[in-house]
């Protein structure tokens, strides 16, 4: 796995640019080009030290607080849907119970905190940035919010990744927030350029930041497609979770790239379905191509 250090180095390369979080995904994946379905946990070896690395805990112990200490903390009413402002002041309330301490974070369906972690990743609190009495300024401005503060969540997750303090749930189930929200964003930031006069001082610098915004889109998709290979640090079950969530995203999400990003995007997914070592994640890998070849007939993961 990649040292912490690094990990916080390449984000603030990024600097404040929202879709930093393909670079978190790569970070996360552990170098997922180097994992394969047949690799043994007591047979890796740490690349430094020679030394056995240490086997993944996929569900490590829980110790999250239960909803009302994060009440306590700042985190608003997870019984509500959270716009970005909430997001952001979720974000604070984390930090403000977790910066030295991960394993206090919320848990993936935890009797303590399943419900503040489930609002933190709920689809549901996306719904209003398709609301057209909302304005295209109002609903752009919160969701690059909700996208801020899901990475910054991110940020604490991968260090808890990191120390076993959190298991593979976790992460896919962030993974499937990001790629949902930053699908959404993206759509809103294109319908944004397009009322954008090209006789504005500001078009071409909006046009090479929508350019950088395809890119790291580019890149969340093409990392998680090698998350899937990666057998030492997430179990085919999770894996095959993504898939679902990659099946409702990617259907609206690759149109809205470049034909080039797309064209190599599909090379890869077809890789992926001959690849023997990914054999175990059928027939959720072949759905996937499916819904990408016949994007009305998407069926959301929540129904399958």
């Amino acid at each position: 796995m990649v040292a912490v250090n690094i990990l916080r180095l390449r984000f603030k390369q990024l600097g404040d640019y929202s879709f930093s979080l393909a670079l978190c995904l790569l970070m996360v994946a552990g170098c997922a080009e180097n994992a394969t379905s047949s690799s043994k946990p007591e047979n890796v070896v740490d690349e430094k030290s020679g030394t056995p690395a240490k086997i993944r805990d996929f569900c490590p112990r829980d110790k999250s607080y239960d909803f009302l200490e994060y009440r306590i903390a700042g985190v608003p009413d997870e019984e509500v849907v959270w716009s970005g402002e909430e997001m952001v002041e979720a974000v604070r309330g984390l930090y403000s119970l977790n910066l030295t301490n991960t394993e206090r974070l919320p848990r993936y369906e935890s009797e303590m905190s399943g419900e503040v972690f489930s609002r933190l990743t709920a689809s549901e609190n996306l719904k209003m940035y398709q609301d057209q009495s909302l304005s295209l300024d109002q609903r752009l401005s919160d969701a690059l919010k909700h996208l801020k503060s899901v990475n910054e969540i991110m940020e604490l997750y991968v260090i808890a990744f990191e120390e076993q303090a959190v298991g593979d749930n976790e992460m896919i189930e962030l993974f499937g927030a990001q790629l949902r929200v930053m699908t959404t964003t993206l759509d809103l930031l294109i319908e944004f350029l397009a009322t954008i006069d090209k006789d504005d001082p500001t078009y071409d610098v909006r046009v090479q930041g929508m350019v950088r915004a395809k890119e790291g889109a580019y890149g969340m998709v093409e990392t998680l497609l090698d998350l899937l290979e990666d057998s030492q640090d997430y179990r085919p079950d999770v894996r095959k979770r993504l898939l679902g969530y990659m099946q409702d995203s990617l259907p609206l999400l690759i149109p809205l790239l470049t034909q080039e990003q797309q064209a190599h995007l599909q090379e890869l997914m077809h890789a992926c379905q001959k690849d023997p070592q990914l054999q175990e994640l059928q027939p959720e890998l072949g759905d996937l191509l499916k819904a990408l070849e016949e994007p009305n007939e998407v069926i959301p993961s929540e129904t399958r």
